[in-house]
This record gives structure tokens, sequence and C-alpha cells, in this order.
């Protein structure tokens, strides 16, 4: 699929042919997209709660009482949950929530996203310098859209400065591109070193 490469005064300078590894005419999978989303966002969630074990309770390793003679129960260490100051049974332990997902379904995915939102596809030309929020304020503006996502790459870090303060854009970065952006966005902005490193 081709996507237009646009400058300042929203001209096509240029197209970029995008192709995936697998199936470009795929047609849109809602579990697909489902699982895609899970798998983005659970890159960042991790669980953090956490409790001690009988190996973690710092306690006497003494024997509390004689085995016999007192009636309670034979206790070999303080550490148990039963007894306050103790472990926890069964408690929780910080974990990630990432997942593998394969590489063919990820490439369909895409498919999907890229072939139902392409009338919302451009890229920036790299040629283009926004010298100041006003620029990239007009810019935006002149795009008539309420919401747009601008998807960038880690070398793009000086170019979105200027866009850093605008109310009507999000910027995220594409290696960790959300289907759900997609849906909700009117516009979505490329620049040309993030729709390459898409591509690969």
């Amino acid at each position: 699929m081709k996507i237009s490469i646009i400058d300042k005064n929203l001209k096509t300078v240029g197209d970029y042919d995008l192709t995936f590894s697998l199936d470009p005419e795929s047609k849109s999978n809602e579990f697909l997209l489902h699982e895609y989303n899970r798998f983005v966002l659970n890159k960042f969630y991790f669980i953090t709660a956490s409790t001690l074990t009988r190996s973690n309770v710092s306690v006497s390793r003494a024997k509390p009482y004689k085995q016999k003679g007192t009636g309670n129960a034979r206790r070999g260490i303080k550490s148990s949950p039963l007894l306050r100051g103790g472990a926890v049974a069964f408690g929780p332990s910080p974990r990630s929530l990432s997942f593998k997902m394969n590489k063919k379904s990820i490439n369909k995915t895409l498919s999907c996203l890229f072939n139902s939102s392409a009338d919302k596809l451009n890229i920036i030309s790299s040629n283009n310098k926004f010298n100041s929020t006003k620029e990239a304020s007009n810019f935006i503006t002149s795009l008539q859209k309420k919401k747009v996502t601008l998807l960038i790459s880690y070398e793009d870090l000086e170019f979105i400065k200027p866009f850093r303060n605008l109310a009507n854009i999000s910027i995220d970065i594409v290696d960790y591109l959300e289907p759900h952006l997609f849906l909700v966005s009117d516009q979505i902005l490329f620049t040309e070193n993030s729709i390459k490193r898409l591509s690969r």
C-alpha cells in the first residue's frame, strides 16, 4: 500500500510503498486486534504487590518451644503463616503480564490496521523543519482534524519538540503502536524514520 509524504503546506511530495511480510490485503480480525492491543499494553503492566514467604521472613531459626509437654501444636520455626509476624501463605509476588505473540500474527494485525485506516495515514517529509511551536500549531490546524496522532521513532526526539505542548495531538513511539489509536484518531502522521522502522 502507498502512503503520501506531505510537506508543511500539505502538498504531496512523494509516496512511500509500505509492505508487510504477510497478507497485504488482510481483512479485519477482531480477535487479532484485541490480542495485539493486549500484547502492547501488557509490556508496561507490572504487578508490584508483594508479600513475604516463609523463606523471606526474618525470624529466629530456633525451635519456639519443646516438642512435647506444652499442649500446643508442634512447631519447628516461627515463620509459620499461622503465627503473628509469620509469613503469608499463597500471597502475591511481583510479576510481569507480558506474553509472546507470533511475528506472523503481528504482521497480519498491522496489515488489518493499515488497510482499514488507509485514508487517515500520511508521512511528514524529513525535509520539513518546525522551528517553533507556532509553526507546528499552524500545521496541525491546517489538517482540520479534531484528534491527530503523531508516531515517531527514537531518532525523531529533536524533530517533535515543537509539537509537545499542543493540545489536540498525541505523540507515541511507533515501537509501541496501539491499535486503538487507529480507531480514535482522525489523522495519523508518521515521520520517515518511524515508517521505515515499522516496515522492517
